[in-house]
């Protein structure tokens, strides 16, 4: 075993046998990784050596890959995607400075890819059709994906530009996309009306490009709306947006009455006892028939989107509080109360349900 050790170290050390294979890469950093097996029963021995190559710049690495399409309207679209990761710390910091280096080049391999497809003298448009990111904290990683084609007509009749972000705190699941989509046209009318349309068209697929990132991430493609913002501005023939969506389980739609959480509290009524002493013999204990009142107070806290109304809010306030009232014949109202905020669309009901203890609290307390 000492023998073949000294063989292997011999081959894996320096500018011997082991570099050979490896033409190209003699003064570029990476990770060197050896790994060693024995078999003590026939004296066998086997040793291999990895490298895993850094960039040149050392910094961070970058994997991209360019496909090439034509339309059967004979337009020839490029697109690349990348991954961008950070090597060294701070990695996630690096990754993001990176993505802009990265992207600079993204035309002129696109229009490499796309050379022999394209009609003779043609060339891609320098303007993206689209261009996106993808931010992933966890594995400090930054996907990308920019199109070009060579659209004769200027079909594009928009820009649009968009990022997604995803975080997890307190085991909830967030994925953030946030973008704009610009018009394009011979004025600013023109150029905001295409900029309106191609919203529509982006709106459309939040939903689902958010599901297929919370599948990729969190393993679930459960989600719902928590919160939304659209701007248009017509002098800029600008709308951007940002939509947020969750894996919160409080809440419960995308639609109307979006966030809904209850908080029961109680407080037990006391029994009343006579205790009465028999000297010298034992203590007889009789039920005074008599308690001190029990509390148990329901708080129901929502918010909702535009579509809910106060009196959609009330209902609810209503079903909840109804369905947490004890059981029993000595049951009533101790105090109730809400708040309704119109700007923020939310409301806060709290009711307090008094009882003595011919009444029982609800089962799920």
């Amino acid at each position: 075993i000492t023998a073949a050790q000294n063989v292997a170290r011999s081959l894996f050390t320096g500018s011997n046998l082991g570099l050979a294979f490896y033409p190209g890469y003699t003064n570029t950093q990476g990770k060197r990784y050896v790994s060693e097996s024995y078999d003590l029963i026939d004296g066998t021995c086997a040793f291999q050596e990895t490298f895993d190559f850094d960039n040149d710049l050392g910094a961070y690495s970058a994997v991209q890959t360019v496909s090439v399409e034509r339309g059967e309207d004979g337009v020839t679209r490029a697109t690349e995607q990348g991954v961008i990761r950070g090597i060294q710390n701070p990695n996630y910091q690096i990754a993001l400075t990176a993505l802009a280096t990265e992207m600079t080049g993204s035309y002129y391999r696109c229009s490499g890819a796309a050379e022999t497809y394209l009609p003779s003298g043609a060339i891609l448009v320098t303007s993206p059709v689209v261009q996106g990111r993808t931010v992933d904290i966890f594995n400090n990683n930054i996907g990308y994906t920019v199109s070009f084609d060579n659209s004769p007509l200027n079909l594009r009749t928009y820009f649009w530009d968009y990022t997604q972000q995803t975080s997890l705190e307190n085991g909830v699941g967030t994925v953030t996309e946030q973008g704009s989509v610009q018009g394009r046209g011979q004025n600013v009318t023109i150029a905001f009306q295409n900029a309106q349309a191609g919203f529509v068209v982006v709106k459309a697929g939040i939903a689902t490009r958010t599901s297929t990132l919370f599948t990729s991430t969190f393993g679930s493609a459960t989600n719902y709306l928590e919160s939304k913002q659209e701007a248009f501005a017509p002098i800029r023939s600008n709308v951007g947006y940002a939509y947020q969506y969750s894996n919160d389980p409080s809440l419960i739609a995308n639609v109307g009455i979006r966030r809904k959480n209850v908080t029961v509290t109680d407080d037990t009524p006391v029994y009343s006892y006579n205790h009465i002493d028999i000297f010298n013999y034992r203590q007889i204990i009789q039920d005074d028939k008599q308690s001190t009142l029990g509390a148990q107070t329901v708080i129901v806290d929502m918010e909702g989107d535009k579509t809910a109304s106060l009196t959609t809010f009330r209902s609810a306030a209503v079903t909840e509080i109804n369905s947490n009232k004890p059981v029993g014949l000595e049951v009533w109202v101790g105090d109730c109360s809400y708040s309704y905020n119109p700007n923020q669309n939310s409301m806060s009901t709290r009711l307090t349900w008094l009882f003595n203890k011919t009444a029982v609290k609800t089962a799920n307390l």
